[in-house]
């Protein structure tokens, strides 16, 4: 009488079975793994608890309703919520949250904005901007966010002066200068000049949109010349000129 597979009987479970057999390795490995990491986070959490009360600490949140007695740096007017070294901690981290997503926002539609313009311009037929766009995509990709956090950050903090150098001493003169008089590179940050809305500020900013929609109208009329009559007039400086010349001049005029 002939017997098959199915009647053969079937192997009992081993020990053995978690280490040599290719069924339960994967598992074993992996719970040995999760149990020694636990075993290394509690023995980091009970050494931290021992250090605390050799030192007379009780870890508690009760800190974040105390005052902070810090301040954080804000443009004046740009502060989204009201913070001052007398606000609590809570209140800190509020505005570093709030901060963060800002410059989070603004980070992602500036590159999004830079990453369409290079990639465009890395498809041109002129071979200098080619080339250049393909150096600056090449440089940048792949190389981590934090890795350029940190070397500008040290180049800012190192290289750059601290605000206090900025400061006139008896004699009139300061150990740092501000690039034309008006931008100082510190190793806090880059403080501009805001603008002031004076007398003639609506007036200046008539005569820059107005000169948007001529130099506009320009390139317009020269391409509806170009295709009824074949003449073709120059577009780029022109338009250039229109755009910039009457702002530049109008501002010159309009304060004095």
């Amino acid at each position: 009488m002939s017997t098959t597979t199915s009647d053969l009987p079937k192997e009992g479970f081993r020990l053995s079975q978690l280490i040599y057999d290719t069924r339960y390795r994967s598992i074993t490995i992996q719970s040995v793994v999760f149990l020694l990491v636990c075993a290394g986070i509690w023995w980091l959490l009970d050494n931290l608890w021992a250090n605390l009360a050799n030192l007379g600490l009780t870890p508690n949140f009760s800190f974040i309703g105390s005052r902070s007695g810090y301040d954080i740096a804000t443009s004046p007017g740009t502060a989204i919520l009201e913070y001052s070294s007398a606000s609590t901690h809570l209140q800190a981290a509020w505005v570093g949250i709030l901060n963060t997503l800002v410059v989070s926002i603004l980070g992602i539609i500036l590159a999004t904005v830079i990453g369409v313009i290079a990639g465009v311009l890395r498809l041109s037929k002129n071979w200098i901007v080619s080339k250049l766009m393909a150096v600056y995509v090449e440089g940048f990709r792949n190389v981590p966010l934090l890795l350029w956090i940190v070397a500008i950050y040290a180049l800012m903090t190192e290289s750059t002066p601290t605000p206090r150098d900025f400061r006139l001493d008896d004699s009139g003169s300061a150990a740092a200068s501000m690039w034309f008089d008006a931008i100082a590179v510190t190793n806090r940050g880059v403080y501009i000049p805001g603008p002031i809305w004076g007398a003639n500020a609506t007036a200046l900013v008539i005569i820059t949109i107005l000169s948007f929609i001529a130099a506009f109208a320009y390139r317009r009329y020269a391409k509806k010349l170009l295709f009824d009559t074949g003449r073709l007039l120059p577009m780029l400086w022109p338009a250039l000129a229109i755009l910039i010349v009457p702002p530049f001049l109008a501002f010159f005029a309009l304060g004095q």
